[in-house]
């Protein structure tokens, strides 16, 4: 993820030394974060349920369904 961390030099002595292999990949990429593509689902699909939502119960009837 190319985080500060996983590319210090002692990160990289150790992948080195153990013959890991790393994937060249932009840094914290949407792609690679599928929860952010979930969540905006989600918040479309209960905004057409909207009206239907009452109580706590029904809200996690819906989040459960969707």
């Amino acid at each position: 993820d190319n985080a500060p961390i996983h590319r210090s030099k002692t990160a990289r002595k150790y992948m080195d030394a153990h013959l890991i292999q790393c994937l060249d990949w932009r840094a914290q990429s949407p792609v690679l974060n599928p929860i952010k593509n979930v969540w905006r689902l989600m918040k479309l699909r209960i905004s057409k349920r909207r009206e239907y939502i009452h109580t706590r119960d029904q809200m996690v009837q819906i989040l459960r369904e969707e």
